[in-house]
């Protein structure tokens, strides 16, 4: 069983393990949680802090989900926990000095209160589809983080993005077992949590590529001795091997500019003046030209 999305379901609930010698010894903040045994349970009253305008995806969850978040590139900054975490790194980012800077494919707007997802109801319209992102099927864990780790990442979790979360606090001791002596041991966890980090490894060469553009602009040594992400769109000349790699036929191609030009422009009257869509409705721009360009040559 994994935490529903489903908010309104109260009864679903799920439990991890954290021995307490363990924990005390590499959380950060152990008196977020009480050591030992803690409990989650998704409450319906989370719904405008936890499901906030954005989440990470892979390259593998474009097709499926273009129509329904516009989709640009976020890069953020990591301290590897380890030796095996640093050679993770190795694999989908770059390194500098002592951090390494990564990247993801972003679904959605994260300067919006809440993911265009929810109903009005709060239920999300993705959740009982194959369309529900990976990263929500495995919130609070995060694959960025070593599955051996997912301890001090809840306790990170509760401390920052969810310290409003009331799922923390409505755990039951009758929820399955998630994650338990530094293991997943929930296939419905499991399998999104790796797949998600194949994806990351997958789409590595593709955002490698946008950040070594974005290394000549001034924002990018800002972001280096700053905090934050740094974000970008797609370059447009990138888009038809990107999209192939992701799984798209090349006759939806044009699908897909139409559709992402639309929550461009969307979120743009949404939030007025986001330079990262407003440089992503022009690459889908010059992508669109370039798709008629080669159809009249077919002609």
């Amino acid at each position: 069983m994994r935490p529903s999305n489903r908010l309104s379901d109260a009864t679903t609930s799920w439990r991890y393990i954290v021995k307490g010698d363990q924990y005390a010894e590499r959380a950060s903040n152990p008196d977020c949680m009480n050591a030992g045994v803690s409990f989650f349970s998704c409450v319906t009253t989370c719904a405008e802090v936890c499901c906030s305008g954005a989440t990470m995806i892979t390259i593998d969850e474009i097709v499926r989900l273009y129509r329904y978040f516009p989709i640009t590139v976020g890069f953020r900054k990591y301290t590897p926990l380890d030796a095996g975490h640093r050679d993770f790194f190795d694999t989908i980012g770059e390194r500098f000095g002592s951090i390494y800077v990564a990247g993801d494919f972003i679904a959605g707007n994260w300067r919006r209160r809440l993911c265009a997802m929810l109903m009005v109801n709060n239920h999300c319209r993705l959740h009982d589809t194959d369309r529900k992102p990976m990263q929500c099927r495995i919130v609070p864990f995060c694959a960025v983080f070593p599955e051996s780790a997912q301890h001090m990442v809840l306790v990170h979790q509760q401390a920052g993005a969810f310290r409003k979360c009331k799922g923390f606090a409505a755990g039951s001791e009758s929820g399955a077992i998630v994650w338990d002596a530094g293991r997943i041991v929930n296939e419905d966890i499991r399998e999104p949590f790796y797949r998600y980090r194949e994806g990351m490894v997958r789409q590595r060469r593709f955002l490698q590529a946008i950040l070594d553009g974005l290394k000549q602009q001034p924002s990018f040594e800002r972001f280096l001795s700053g905090s934050g992400m740094l974000e970008a769109a797609v370059p447009s000349a990138m888009l038809p091997e990107l999209l192939r790699v992701a799984g798209m036929k090349k006759e939806h191609f044009g699908d897909f500019a139409a559709a992402q030009a639309k929550l461009c422009r969307r979120d743009l009257e949404l939030t007025p003046g986001a330079a990262v869509f407003q440089d992503w409705l022009l690459e889908l721009q010059a992508f669109a030209r370039s798709l008629e360009v080669s159809a009249e040559g077919r002609a």
